[in-house]
């Protein structure tokens, strides 16, 4: 607590915001041999730390700077989460064809999650439930099977 206070007082002193001296505090500190981890619970982050850091950013915030700047705010957050689908679909397409798989047993890996989250993934007695090979549709049951005579066991 005396190194947060410390830090508000030096961050005021300097005129400069107080959560970015305290982030290049905090990893200063984590690099530092020999000083002990702090581990804290994350609903007590979540629940008892965070809301106040957001409203106090809140209140100290422009509108009109928020106002101004809404156009490339909005668009950064646009497009990083349509990068960050497009590298994960990259990769996973990657992974998956590096397997040997083809763009139908795509369908077919869909197809049997979708039956699965559709059945509510457990039964009754809380046993797994798995789509069976009669679910699948028919171009997904020709595909399983070239992929046995070819080898590939799906």
């Amino acid at each position: 607590m005396i190194v947060i206070a410390a830090v508000a007082i030096v961050a005021a002193w300097l005129n400069i915001p107080p959560a970015i001296l305290l982030v290049i505090t905090g990893v200063v500190l984590a690099l530092i041999p020999g000083v002990p981890t702090v581990e804290l619970a994350p609903e007590f982050v979540l629940l008892l730390l965070l809301p106040p850091a957001i409203y106090s950013s809140e209140v100290a915030m422009s509108w009109r700077d928020f106002r101004y700047n809404l156009r490339p705010i909005s668009l950064l957050a646009a497009g990083s989460v349509l990068f960050t689908t497009i590298a994960t679909a990259a990769t996973t397409i990657g992974c998956w064809a590096s397997c040997g798989r083809s763009a139908l047993s795509w369908v077919r890996f869909g197809s049997c999650n979708l039956r699965t989250i559709e059945s509510g993934a457990t039964g009754s007695g809380g046993e797994t439930i798995a789509p069976d090979r009669h679910a699948l549709s028919e171009a997904s049951a020709v595909e399983a099977r070239n992929d046995v005579r070819h080898g590939r066991v799906v």
